[in-house]
């Protein structure tokens, strides 16, 4: 049986529903640090940043990765130069936090973090930009499945979170709606790769089509959690996801600001993905 899942996706689609969705299917370990939305702010700390893909750091993806992973299953034992490491990370610069809440993730991540119940316990990993490394995540470590969530591209552009886009788009000012809707595409478009490339270990869960009747999604999310108990699934996504009252909110929105091509774009992505 698996042993890991990782929740990710563009910021704002939903991910936090989607985590007391799985943990109401079946019960997994969580760090203790986490946020009101549920995010690991471990992971936080390691991943939400481009330094990270600077084939020059200390601190990489593979370092970073055995780090979370040993620290969710209990068995991480940091030496001296690991603690330098991850307490350097709270001295870089981030658009969205500030040094004194990294040094609180270090510590915490270091020094004052839950163990799973037991050596065969399944974890959860909660945050939306683990999806930029859904392919390394994947390919090197068969014992993990992601689920992917999304909503709509088209409101996705004119939503107010817009810290992913920020942080990995490469934009100068502010975030604009045509930045969302080409940072969606282009997570997508990758997202869909890796999908193909690891079919059963990935698993898109689209918002939209969870707060409509469920029944697609009963089969598929059993499958990616390995259980076939059905009724407890229906059951949790009707306890679970709700209707977004910002569905559909690019209907009220001047479109024009997209652009034809990236409106396109987005449209081929649902098509690939339904």
């Amino acid at each position: 049986m698996t042993r890991g899942f990782v929740i990710g996706g563009v910021g704002g689609s939903g991910t936090r529903a989607v985590c007391a969705l799985l943990h109401s299917i079946s019960p997994f370990h969580q760090l203790r640090d986490r946020n009101k939305a549920n995010d690991t702010l471990g992971a936080t700390l390691l991943f939400k940043r481009p330094s990270i893909l600077d084939p020059h750091t200390d601190m990489g993806f593979d370092e970073c990765w055995s780090m979370l992973r040993g620290r969710m299953e209990g068995t991480l034992h940091l030496r001296r130069s690991d603690l330098v490491k991850i307490l350097s990370l709270a001295t870089e610069k981030r658009l969205h936090h500030s040094r004194r809440w990294m040094l609180m993730r270090a510590a915490r991540f270091c020094f004052h973090e839950s163990s799973p119940a037991s050596a065969d316990s399944r974890w959860l990993v909660k945050e939306p930009n683990l999806q930029i490394f859904a392919e390394s995540i994947l390919a090197g470590d068969p014992d993990v499945r992601m689920a992917i969530v999304m909503r709509n591209g088209l409101d996705m552009a004119f939503s107010r979170n817009r810290q992913q886009a920020a942080t990995w788009g490469e934009i100068d000012g502010d975030v604009r709606p045509s930045d969302m809707l080409r940072h969606w595409c282009l997570s997508h478009e990758r997202l869909l790769e890796v999908r193909d490339a690891y079919p059963d270990r990935l698993i898109f869960i689209q918002l939209e089509r969870a707060c409509d009747p469920p029944d697609e999604l009963i089969e598929p999310l059993g499958r990616f959690l390995e259980t076939d108990d059905e009724d407890s699934i229906a059951a949790a996504i009707r306890e679970h996801i709700r209707e977004n009252p910002s569905r559909n909110r690019h209907l009220d929105e001047d479109m024009s600001v997209l652009g034809a091509d990236l409106i396109e774009r987005a449209h081929a992505i649902v098509s690939k993905i339904t």
